[in-house]
């Protein structure tokens, strides 16, 4: 199991599961517990039972990422192995999935086959928001280990144009922020006024940033409430780099001045 603090009390979790009791299929289970391990929410994503091909994905690692969701990436198999990288929101739902393989796909009777095998070892988010992944890598025709590094956009993607598959634009895209007082002893309002109406479904984050680069406090709000207030009396007075994120893009960044 991974685990993440929340740095609201809460733990975001991935774990790797078995779909099939033959052992040629695995789901990849995420959600949220407390500070005792109780499971508050639950989610799987991967191929299920029923699916004849058997395919896996197995995490090695999971990371909170700067806009507040998180990212997990490892082994897929189809036939032959593979890297997988996948980012989601808090509350399990899928922003991206992505696979990757160093030599390309060959099709054979309606399949896919990676023409190398594959397999991401570790990886991290890089300052770009990009995402840096090393593993290792095999030509089925020579079987010689070599070491693999594979970077990727913002968006999983390692080539021109892939993040415009399937994403829609954001309602904050052409947002206007509104961010008081500034400097402020302790409560900060935050607003926005957007050029569409606001989806229920869709989510901003809130991160406060040290100089030191380091994440002292972030939350996340529904669109819907069109601003939050956030309390900050219990930080250190200073000054704070405040980022507003949404879908994996940076809306809005403000120094922050905190007097108590």
């Amino acid at each position: 199991m991974f685990v993440v603090d929340n740095l609201d009390g809460t733990y975001q979790y991935a774990m790797n599961e078995w779909s099939r009791t033959d052992g040629a299929a695995n789901l990849i289970r995420n959600g949220t517990m407390d500070t005792l391990g109780n499971i508050i929410t639950s989610s799987y994503f991967g191929k299920r039972n029923d699916t004849p091909e058997p395919l896996a994905n197995w995490a090695q690692d999971l990371i909170r990422t700067y806009d507040g969701n998180y990212y997990l990436a490892g082994l897929g198999y189809a036939s032959t192995n593979f890297g997988f990288g996948a980012k989601f929101t808090r509350t399990g739902d899928s922003l991206w999935y992505r696979e990757y393989t160093h030599g390309g796909w060959s099709y054979f009777n309606n399949s896919r086959y990676p023409k190398e095998q594959g397999w991401i070892e570790w990886f991290t988010q890089k300052p770009d928001s990009s995402f840096l992944h090393i593993g290792w890598n095999i030509n089925n025709y020579s079987p010689v280990v070599n070491t693999w590094i594979l970077n990727t956009d913002k968006f999983g993607c390692d080539s021109l144009g892939c993040e415009t598959i399937g994403l829609e634009e954001s309602t904050l895209a052409k947002a206007q922020w509104r961010i008081h007082p500034n400097p402020t002893t302790n409560l900060l309002h935050i607003s926005f006024e957007a050029s569409a109406p606001p989806i229920h479904s869709e989510y901003f984050n809130i991160q406060l940033l040290n100089m030191q680069g380091q994440v002292v406090f972030a939350q996340e709000y529904d669109v819907v409430t069109q601003g939050c207030t956030l309390s900050l009396g219990h930080l250190p007075t200073g000054v704070y780099n405040l980022q507003v994120w949404n879908q994996g893009q940076l809306m809005k960044t403000e120094k922050l001045l905190l007097k108590l």
